[in-house]
C-alpha cells in the first residue's frame, strides 16, 4: 500500500503543472456554476423571478464580476457590505453555523 504522504505529494507536483492548473480552473468553474444555478433557482422559486428578472440578474452580476475582477479590494468591500447589512462575516470560516443558530439565516 502506498503511503498517503507519497499520494499528497504526487497531488500538489500534479497541481503546479498546467495541465494541473487548468484543471483547478475547470473545478472552480463549475463550482462558481453550480452556485449560480443553486441562486437563479432559489430566486425563482421563493421569490417570484420569470425569466426576464432572471436574465437581468444575470446580467447585473456578470457586470459586478466584471468590474470587481480590476478591483483587488472588491471582496473587502463586498463582505464590508455584507456584514454591516445583514451581521454575516463572510471572513470567517463558520459564517453560516453562526447566523444560523443567530436566527438571521433560519426560516
Amino acid at each position: 500500500m502506498k503511503s498517503m504522504a507519497g499520494i499528497y505529494h504526487r497531488q500538489n507536483t500534479f497541481r503546479r503543472t498546467k495541465a494541473g492548473e487548468r484543471m483547478a480552473k475547470k473545478e472552480a468553474e463549475q463550482i462558481v456554476r453550480r452556485n449560480y444555478a443553486i441562486v437563479l433557482k432559489v430566486l425563482h422559486d421563493n421569490f417570484g423571478f420569470g425569466p426576464q428578472r432572471l436574465s437581468e440578474f444575470i446580467q447585473k452580476t456578470t457586470e459586478f464580476a466584471e468590474k470587481a475582477q480590476k478591483d483587488e479590494l472588491w471582496f473587502d468591500i463586498v463582505s464590508d457590505w455584507v456584514e454591516k447589512y445583514l451581521g454575516v462575516d463572510f471572513f470567517k470560516e463558520d459564517w453560516m453555523e453562526e447566523k444560523q443558530h443567530s436566527g438571521l439565516l433560519e426560516e
